[in-house]
């Protein structure tokens, strides 16, 4: 057997007890570091904030409104027919042409009828003389009176057909009944047109009318000389105004609704008898309400609800909401003034979330 040297073992007894303390000292470490790196959280660990866009809760005017269409109708208009016989021979007057009341659209050849008002013309001038004569005879006790009305009568029938001639003559010229435009024009010159032949349509715009049909319960708010929002159906963007002329009395059996009519004094160039627009009539006014812009109201499950911004945190507020525009929301209860309201991003957003502020309105 070979014997051990005491220094030996020494040695290796030192050496088997620093590999055991290294090794634990590692193990230590590596504990403590994966330690460290589970409890510190990143930037990109740390909640996020989420952008948003704001508007204050204000105090303003909001109306209740009713939203329908119609088409608008000329104040008057005529198909006018031709009261004589005769060949075209001037034509002044074409479609879209401005016209004044009597202004002369135009004119049929007459020469023959122009004939007879000379000849009824001659027949009065002799008439007269007639009866001059005989007036002074019968002063004179030479005729009777039986003989004076004889020629009485005939003065009278020669006055009756000069009368006669003169409106065959006057219907050989077409005027304008009314000042206006002419729409549409069916006959060309030189055309030979008989009695009640459609010569001209003329259409008076000023006023224009749009005629309403209205639930009787919608109504009842109405007043007459009431202003009347219109806007163009083909292009939204062209809005005048209107105002009610007249509401119907009595309500109609078969439909239930009454007719309401919109006078427009004054309509955009675009405008035209006949174009289809929509039209708006306040039925309600609220002078003193708490408002917010209408897409800050959500809803789920039926319940409406905000989110409201303060210092940074959203919070989400149920509300009841009154009348609704084109633009805001009448809230009665859940904000009060002043009160931040998000009006973008709010989709994003639970009750509690962290928000950025990237807009104010």
């Amino acid at each position: 057997m070979v014997k051990k040297h005491p220094i030996m073992v020494i040695i290796v007894v030192v050496v088997l007890v620093g590999v055991g303390v290294l090794m634990a000292l590692r193990a230590s470490m590596a504990a403590s570091l994966s330690a460290n790196t589970g409890s510190a959280k990143t930037p990109a660990q740390e909640e996020r904030k989420l952008p948003v866009e704001v508007v204050g809760a204000e105090r303003g005017i909001i109306s209740s409104s009713i939203v329908t269409t119609a088409s608008l109708e000329a104040h008057r208009q005529v198909t006018m027919m031709a009261e004589a016989q005769g060949i075209v021979e001037d034509l002044l007057v074409d479609e879209g042409t401005a016209v004044k009341e009597g202004q002369i659209l135009a004119k049929l050849r007459n020469s023959d009828k122009q004939a007879a008002l000379q000849k009824a013309e001659i027949n009065v001038r002799n008439a007269k003389i007639e009866m001059d004569r005989k007036q002074r005879s019968y002063d004179e006790s030479l005729i009777t009176g039986a003989d004076l009305d004889a020629t009485k009568y005939q003065m009278d029938t020669a006055q009756a057909g000069l009368k006669e001639a003169q409106v065959e003559v006057d219907h050989c010229t077409i005027r304008a009944p009314f000042s206006g435009t002419i729409t549409e024009r069916f006959i060309e010159k030189g055309q030979n047109i008989n009695p009640s032949q459609n010569l001209f349509t003329l259409v008076d715009r000023t006023p224009l009318r749009a005629k309403i049909y209205l639930p009787e319960k919608e109504v009842f708010e109405l007043k007459i000389d009431q202003a009347v929002e219109l806007s163009l159906n083909s292009q939204k963007d062209v809005v005048f105004q209107g105002a009610i002329q007249q509401i119907n009395p009595a309500v109609d059996p078969k439909t239930g609704t009454v007719k309401v009519t919109v006078e427009i004094a004054q309509a955009p160039d675009q405008i035209r008898p006949g174009s289809f627009v929509d039209v708006k009539l306040v039925t309600k006014q609220h002078d003193n309400s708490l408002l917010v812009p209408k897409k800050a109201i959500l809803e789920e499950a039926g319940e409406q609800y905000v989110f409201l911004i303060n210092k940074g945190i959203a919070a989400r507020k149920t509300v009841h909401v009154g009348f609704v525009d084109d633009q805001h929301a009448e809230v009665l209860s859940g904000v009060n003034t002043g009160d931040v309201v998000v009006i973008a991003g709010q989709g994003s957003l639970r009750d509690g979330s962290k928000t950025e502020t990237v807009a104010t309105r």
